[in-house]
């Protein structure tokens, strides 16, 4: 992926000692070549054992920064005994900025860098029309403290900026920032525009400080900003020992003054994200925004694609949200986010949140899919939709697309899936909601429901606003069984009935999605009711518990898990079930007379939770239970006719 600048090679200026000043000083040198017009080259012969560190200025002198304005290579490999992954000269920009780059074509590698405040080490910074800076290649350097790379102008263009390969380690107590851009807008000149930006191989090594970055934030006057094709992989960023919040990757288009914004193109791929657990941090946050300024603003960011990342220890692991005001638009389409290991998270694994405020916002085509998103404090995934706030701003939401497939979502502390319209109790504000295709997912051992689905401010999400199938019987006596249920729902209309079998029920009563088992189609008549049976494959009832969800296949929206069912819940077999009786039922002494028909094969006990209870068979027509406690058991009766299930009622 590295891309080496490649040009026709200038005059050599090397520096030959750490002073901050004089012939053969760093400075002077970078002076120096700045006056040759063309591209020069920076080399190191520093005698004298190493390491060596350079101050850029004399202490407590202000620090001036170097400014570099002609295509310049900066090759700390130069220097004898050093190596790539061991450089042995550091550049100390102590409390100031260090270099101020002005140029296209500019390389540095093999060089430590040391800033002990929040003071940025390279600065891309210019204010007026016309500016295009191409091709800087920042790689294989190591970066202790204030920010490594900061980019910030109101017009203009950058292309080409490459972070490769490079350390990056915090310094107590100041917040260290990987790459921070800035783009704005300035009334009367055209847009800023950043276009192809390359972050792989680095690796972050947290101090107690905290840590942010890479970061986006297109914010301005005017024309507002756009950037475009920007691919963060391969990156490890540990954050672990931080003691202060981390924002690894984020993305904030819009503004806040007249401005529009676009961002585009986006990959952040097989990265380590590691937090440290502390509060208003997150591992990916992509924002629009258009909350203030005039009436008309627009905010869009499309084709992002998160795939392949580890996502552990934020408040949530990925944070996707459009923010809208003032009759402003917000829109976030074309998002993938896939394969990603989100676990142990604050808050949401996942957080979708469309909040429009007085505006409009939409969000479509977005799949979320393969993923694996456990042990979050909050919901695995959570999708806020809001219409208004307060009670007193009006907004508006379309979503559309959206399709949440193959994800392994368990063992969160809310509900797997959570979609909630919380601030707006109104039907007018509800929002549009075409296409959320919930399918295929393995949803189990959450601490509240597999999925709730609410959209009015009175429900507590214990309901579900879609419709939801309703499981009725259990049939058979062997691999498939066949089940069952009624769904009520949109009149003259198809859905798509999607099987889920489960270890155990879900508390609720409602039920989860551990394994998918297969689907069917029901067709609902002119009253809105339908009929359906399945054969479940695969699945063993007896120790298995079933569960199903109702996409309308005309929005393609997905409801919530229909109630949980076990075969030990159900009379199967060739017999009926009153041929079977058991007296005295309810039972005070535990002793029991059982009657059905056909020759016994066996008998089995069991609690309402699927449990083995104990008895004693006295003889083939009678059973002693008293060893159980009070309560309702379950008796399962195996004879040459069928498999029969009665209910047991101990008394004290």
């Amino acid at each position: 992926l590295l891309c080496v600048l490649h040009y026709s090679r200038g005059a050599i200026y090397t520096v030959l000692h750490t002073g901050a000043y004089g012939h053969g000083s760093l400075r002077n040198q970078i002076q120096a070549a700045n006056a040759n017009p063309g591209p020069d080259e920076i080399h190191f012969n520093i005698q004298g054992a190493g390491p060596h560190e350079i101050f850029l200025d004399v202490f407590p002198t202000p620090y001036s920064p170097v400014e570099i304005t002609d295509p310049l290579k900066i090759d700390g490999l130069t220097q004898p005994g050093a190596s790539v992954g061991n450089p042995t000269v550091t550049i100390n920009t102590h409390c100031g900025d260090g270099f101020y780059l002005s140029t296209s074509n500019f390389e540095v590698s093999g060089l430590k860098f040391l800033q002990k405040c929040w003071y940025k080490v390279f600065r891309i910074k210019f204010t007026t029309e016309g500016f295009t800076y191409r091709n800087i290649l920042i790689h294989d350097n190591h970066f202790t403290g204030g920010t490594a790379l900061a980019i910030e102008y109101v017009s203009g263009a950058c292309k080409n900026i490459q972070f490769v390969d490079n350390i990056v380690e915090g310094y107590a107590p100041e917040i260290t920032y990987m790459m921070d851009v800035k783009l704005g807008g300035m009334l009367g000149f055209p847009k800023a525009t950043l276009d192809s930006v390359l972050i792989t191989g680095n690796q972050v090594l947290s101090g107690l400080g905290g840590f942010v970055g890479p970061s986006f934030i297109f914010d301005g006057l005017g024309d507002g900003a756009t950037a475009s094709h920007i691919s963060i992989e391969n990156n490890d960023f540990d954050c672990s020992l931080t003691l202060s919040r981390n924002e690894i990757v984020t993305f904030q288009i819009g503004g806040s003054q007249d401005a529009n914004g676009s961002l585009s193109d986006v990959i952040i791929k097989n990265n380590n994200f590691q937090g440290n657990g502390s509060a208003e941090s997150h591992g990916i946050m992509f924002k629009s925004r258009t909350n203030g300024g005039s009436n008309g603003l627009s905010s869009t960011i499309e084709n992002i694609e998160i795939v392949d990342n580890d996502i552990d220890l934020f408040d949530d692991g990925i944070n996707l949200e459009m923010i809208g005001g003032n009759l402003n638009f917000s829109s976030m389409n074309y998002v993938t986010i896939a394969r990603n290991t989100v676990t142990n998270n604050k808050l949401s694994g996942i957080y979708l949140g469309a909040n429009p405020l007085n505006s409009n916002a939409e969000m479509r085509h977005l799949r979320i899919e393969d993923n694996v998103v456990s042990a979050n404090l909050g919901n695995g995934i959570l999708f806020q939709v809001n219409g208004m706030q307060d009670g007193t701003l009006n907004g508006k939401n379309d979503i559309e697309d959206v399709l949440m497939i193959r994800n392994h979502i368990f063992g969160n502390g809310n509900s797997g899936i959570h979609v909630v319209n919380r601030d707006s109790a109104f039907l007018w504000l509800l929002p549009s909601i075409h296409g959320f295709l919930i399918s295929e997912n393995s949803i189990h051992d959450n601490q509240l429901v597999g999925i709730a689905f609410v959209f009015r401010l009175t429900d507590d999400g214990s309901t579900c606003d879609l419709p939801v199938p309703r499981l009725r019987t259990i049939s058979g006596n062997t691999i498939p069984y066949s089940v069952e249920g009624t769904l009520s729902g949109e009149p003259n209309t198809d859905y798509q009935i999607e099987f889920y079998t489960n270890a155990s029920p879900d508390s609720s009563g409602f039920g989860e999605g551990e394994i998918y088992a297969g689907n069917t189609i029901v067709s609902l008549d002119s009253t809105g009711n339908g009929f359906f049976i399945y054969a479940v494959p695969n699945a063993d009832l007896h120790t298995r518990y079933v569960a199903a969800t109702a996409t309308n296949l005309s929005t393609r929206n997905t409801g919530c898990f229909s109630n949980s069912m076990h075969s030990l819940l159900m009379t199967v077999g060739e017999g009926l079930p009153n041929q079977v009786e058991l007296f005295p039922n309810p039972t005070k002494n535990g002793i029991i007379n059982v009657s059905f028909p056909g020759e016994l094969q066996g008998m089995q006990l069991f609690s309402l939770d699927g449990q083995n209870a104990t008895f004693k068979q006295i003889d083939p027509s009678r059973i002693d239970i008293s060893e159980n406690g009070p309560g309702i058991y379950l008796l399962q009766i195996e004879s040459s006719k069928g498999r029969f299930n009665k209910k047991i009622v101990q008394l004290h």
